[in-house]
Formats: structure tokens, sequence, C-alpha cells
């Protein structure tokens, strides 16, 4: 027999639903407030390869302009290799008072982007893939810092990349030890945009309001 009967949702399936989707808003949320530029770690606590591999994942999965997927990445984790590696970079150059990091204080591994075909939509790719890569790494538990500013031809010699294959952008991953603070544009002390550290060491980051960002 057959029924013409329509299946409908009942109240508490929906009131569920509406509370789990309530439930991934707020935590998605949380994971993009809470994936900040770190520039402290703590040398001593390594990533662990399943750490790694996770991220390394999550990039896998992202979209790609044509489905192209020009990018690939050289994983740094020993220490002799992260040491080489950040002498290669910049630092902190839009930030008042960051001083370079000290030992103790470097990333514990490093992803290093390369790029095999330099093009408009690759540059897309880059932005997508990296800001990706960091809130994985946010999600299990890593701070972490894009560092596009460094010594592209240096970084290339140390870690052998092929020549098709050149470095665009090192993310720095480990467990971040600075506090990061988002806030308005007002708490600045010159009401710029540029970040900077108060007396107790916290790095604040001044963010323009939902009213200042739409046009």
């Amino acid at each position: 027999m057959t029924s013409n009967t329509t299946d409908v949702a009942s109240p508490q399936n929906t009131a569920d639903s509406e509370t789990a989707s309530q439930m991934a808003q707020h935590a998605f949320a949380e994971l993009v407030r809470a994936t900040r530029s770190h520039r402290r770690y703590d040398a001593r606590v390594p990533v662990s390869k399943e750490q790694l591999n996770y991220i390394l994942e999550m990039a896998r999965n992202v979209p790609s302009a044509i489905n192209r997927q020009p990018l690939r990445y050289r994983v740094v984790s020993d220490a002799a290799t992260c040491e080489a590696v950040f002498q290669t970079l910049g630092w902190a150059l839009g930030a008042r008072g960051r001083a370079i990091p000290e030992p103790g204080q470097r990333p514990s591994a490093y992803l290093v982007i390369c790029d095999t075909e330099q093009t408009p939509n690759a540059a897309v790719d880059r932005g997508i893939a990296a800001q990706t890569i960091m809130l994985a790494a946010r999600a299990v538990g890593l701070g972490s810092c894009m560092l596009h500013t460094f010594n592209k031809a240096r970084a290339a010699e140390v870690l052998e990349l092929p020549e098709a294959a050149p470095p665009v952008m090192v993310i720095a991953l480990g467990v971040s030890t600075d506090v990061v603070q988002l806030e308005g544009v007002e708490s600045s002390p010159d009401g710029s945009l540029a970040n900077w550290d108060d007396e107790a060491g916290v790095h604040h980051v001044p963010k323009r309001s939902l009213a200042d960002m739409q046009i």
C-alpha cells in the first residue's frame, strides 16, 4: 500500500537542529577569533606528526582556482632545519614593540608553501590555503603565523627545493605563549591600525567595527 502522508519535522527535531546550528556557528566564530598571528612559542614542545598531517590534510582539501592545485608544501620540524629557516625570516614588520623571537621562543615547525605556477590564480590559492592552515593549526591546539617577508632564495637553498616550486610563504607553527587580544580601533594608543604591545606583554590587534568595514 502506498502512503500519501508527508513526513513532517517534529518540533523537537527542529529545535535540536537549530541548537546544533547555533553551536556550530559559535564554535566557528571562536575558532576564527582565536586564530591570530603568534610570534612567541614554547620551543620545548614539538609539533607532532599527527598534528602536521591533520593540517596538511585540511590544506589538501581547500578550493583551488580551475582546480589546478599548484601548491606544494615542505614540512620542517627538526631543530637544525627550523633554525636555518628562522634565519631567513622577517618578523613583526607591522607591529610596534615586537622584537625578533629569542631562542626558546621560536617556532617548533614550519610549513613552507611552494607555488609551481606563479599565476594570479595561484596567488589566490595561497591565501585560501594559508588561512585554512592557520585555522587547522588552532583546531589542534597550535599557534601560527604567516610570513611572506623572507629571503626566498636562501630558504629555497636551505631546503633544497626544486626550481619549479619556489617558496612563496612560510607558516610558523608551535605552542604559542603570547597573548593576543582583539579590540576596537578606539583602543589604539594613536588611533591607528598598527598592532601594539602593552607593558604586560599583551599583543593588541585593533579591528574596524562592522559598520566601518561595510561600503
